[in-house]
């Protein structure tokens, strides 16, 4: 299983959502559970993934997820007034529990449209945001969605999504 995995919604993990109210160690439950296919081979979403990825970085840089984007989006955007659930462990859920204003949904949006620049200053590399914009897995497990990139929905005519629950969404089309 790679990060590539974890991205696209393709690690084929069981170890889901329901892991949150069993499990005190969710590092550990994921890394113990088997997978239900081959890494890479299928389309499963699931938010754990998504939590990996949190546990990933916050490993490798020692920080939290929140401190980590503090100075490299949140601040260069202007989002302010942040919350993200933790883990029992104290790691940002990742895949769900953020809470951002409306507005700050929308310049997310923004600089995803913009290939990671946001107000002329260019805050990710425009290679990166294009690959996860580009449908990395076709998939037919949403009857809207046609695929996913990294961490994105791919809707019909190139419009792409950040899906959160109760319909909490950033729906971006380019074209318009």
């Amino acid at each position: 299983m790679t990060i590539w995995h974890l991205l696209t919604m393709t690690s084929g993990s069981k170890c889901t959502e329901i892991t949150s109210v069993v499990e005190s160690n969710w590092v550990k439950a994921f890394l113990l559970t088997d997978c239900q296919f081959e890494p890479g081979t299928q389309f499963s979403y699931n938010s754990m993934n998504t939590y990996m990825l949190a546990a990933i970085l916050t490993k490798v840089t020692g920080m939290s997820l929140m401190d980590y984007l503090k100075p490299r989006l949140w601040e260069p955007l202007g989002i302010n007034h942040i919350k993200w659930e933790l883990c029992p462990e104290g790691i940002e859920r990742g895949g769900w529990g953020l809470h951002i204003s409306l507005e700050g949904m929308l310049k997310i949006g923004m600089f995803l449209m913009n290939d990671g620049s946001f107000q002329g200053k260019q805050l990710l590399e425009a290679s990166y945001i294009k690959k996860m914009k580009q449908t990395n897995i076709e998939q037919k497990a949403d009857a809207l969605a046609t695929g996913y990139g990294y961490q994105l929905w791919h809707l019909p005519n190139g419009v792409y999504m950040l899906s959160g629950m109760y319909g909490q969404n950033v729906i971006i089309d380019e074209k318009h």
